[in-house]
């Protein structure tokens, strides 16, 4: 996923770069939580915030914010949907051995 946004980042393209780190973050983190694919932002916020006790303001600014305008805005992106994703994943396997 860094690589992917370094690529994009070199070719001056920040926000196409954003929305692609965020459609793949959503659609991997909706598998995780048990969700369809193709759902949206709103219902990832929704499910992740409640599994991982974090504000839904939170999760939906990370989502649906702002676009970066340079390359660092964009590597910080990239790093706090990467540690989403790790935590929603941790959470999941530890549901599971729950069960």
């Amino acid at each position: 996923m860094h690589g992917r946004a370094r690529l994009t980042a070199k070719a001056a393209d920040a926000a196409h770069a954003a929305d692609a780190l965020r459609d793949g973050a959503r659609r991997r983190m909706a598998r995780r939580l048990g969700l369809a694919l193709h759902s949206g932002a709103d219902e990832v916020a929704d499910a992740a915030s409640d599994r991982l006790r974090i504000p839904r303001g939170t999760l939906q600014a990370l989502l649906t914010g702002p676009l970066p305008t340079d390359d660092a805005a964009l590597i910080d992106l990239a790093r706090r949907l990467d540690e989403l994703e790790a935590a929603v994943e941790a959470s999941a396997r530890t549901t599971r051995g729950d069960e």
